[in-house]
């Protein structure tokens, strides 16, 4: 069995999931991870028992920038050139899996998305082996979109009518995968998370963070609002800023902020224990990256949503209509973060009714076993029909 996805720990950590279902399903199944060359968020998936074998191959990717004209897009001489440096490594990625697919012979291939996903599925595809592709976001990816002529499967996070573009009959809608260890959280898992974390229990915690690879912008609103925040000495901010941005914001804070207020925030580049942080928040400022909000969604934690309004497609701006118009998320426009962000994080934490109705609602979006449920897809792929 291939799984493959890479660039972020948004398109690992649901693989990794997956395979630690496999593996209770079917502990014999060979696991094979398929990661892109050079992609820093590999180390996720180094010494996980659930995977049997690592491979990287060559993969590009596609720059398209939502908002901006197809005619300035044709114009931008260092975009086109990327573009077609990264064709070139997409065939060399190609060929490389041919090589894969003839080493391992896969039964199934689960392409979680990301460009890697291509030219494994293409490979895949030669030999007709069934492709199963999961679609975390309400907009599907490019790279799932060029293997759904080939797919057996389209497994997705929404309900399936939202995804237009596929076969309905070959449609289901399943959650994304996440980690076992989240949990709903009660106010007993609230203490006990705070505790370990050396919280108190009447502190109100803010949790930000862009994703695994972090948001510059997003890292630099949350700092311009912590020292208005930090007046209420009950304020604790956990700043999860992505690795590259962490020196940054932590100059920024240690400028900025007295003894006293710098004492209440803590900045992390990146944390493997981000159940517990999230866990112990009264909320949480993200991205709408789909598996932030399905982890979110399973802890049932009040959020505050800043999308990107730059990635492909608008995804993130169309995951987080879809929170919105469910009262599941507070939506906050980056053009509008300076005037609005402050204002809406305070009403949060300092109004408990607002904060419960946000938990519920957004708990409504959880699939627990969505892990459990695509492994089965996937097995029952590979297996003969009684």
């Amino acid at each position: 069995m291939f799984l493959v996805g890479g660039g972020s720990g948004g398109h690992i950590t649901p693989i990794l999931s997956v395979a630690s279902e496999v593996k209770k399903l079917r502990p014999n199944m060979t696991v094979v991870y398929i990661g892109q060359k050079g992609d820093d968020m590999t180390s996720l998936v180094n010494g996980n028992s659930s995977i049997d074998h690592i491979e990287n191959i060559d993969a590009g990717k596609f720059r398209r920038y939502y908002g901006t004209s197809k005619v300035r897009q044709l114009l931008d001489i260092k975009t086109l050139s990327l573009n077609a440096r990264d064709m070139g490594r997409t065939v060399k990625g190609y060929n490389q899996a041919r090589k894969l697919v003839g080493k391992y012979k896969p039964s199934v291939v689960f392409a979680n998305g990301g460009f890697v996903g291509v030219p494994v599925g293409l490979a895949a595809a030669r030999r007709k082996i069934p492709i199963i592709t999961h679609d975390k976001d309400a907009l599907p990816g490019l790279a799932n979109r060029i293997l759904s002529r080939y797919a057996t499967i389209h497994a997705v996070s929404l309900p399936a009518e939202v995804y237009k573009q596929y076969d309905q009959s070959k449609t289901v809608s399943v959650g994304t995968p996440i980690a076992s260890i989240y949990e709903l959280i009660t106010s007993r898992v609230r203490s006990d998370y705070r505790k370990r974390l050396d919280v108190l229990d009447d502190a109100k915690v803010v949790v930000a963070t862009g994703g695994s690879l972090g948001a510059h912008r997003l890292n630099n609103a949350v700092a311009d609002i912590a020292p208005q925040l930090l007046q209420d000495d009950k304020v604790i901010i956990f700043h999860l800023t992505g690795k590259s941005h962490f020196s940054e914001i932590t100059a920024r804070y240690d400028t900025m902020l007295n003894a006293s207020q710098r004492q209440r925030v803590r900045v992390i580049p990146f944390s493997r224990e981000m159940h517990l942080i999230t866990g112990a928040a009264d909320v949480v400022i993200t991205r709408s990256g789909a598996s932030t909000m399905a982890e979110l969604a399973t802890q049932g934690i009040a959020t505050i949503i800043v999308p990107n309004p730059l990635l492909t497609g608008g995804h993130q701006l169309v995951n987080a209509r879809v929170f919105e118009q469910k009262g599941a998320a507070v939506v906050v426009r980056e053009d509008q973060m300076k005037e609005t962000l402050l204002d809406e994080v305070v009403q949060v934490i300092d109004n408990e009714q607002k904060k419960t109705v946000l938990s519920a609602n957004i708990h409504a979006f959880s699939h627990k076993h969505a892990a459990h449920d695509v492994a089965k897809l996937l097995i029952t792929t590979t297996e003969p029909q009684k």
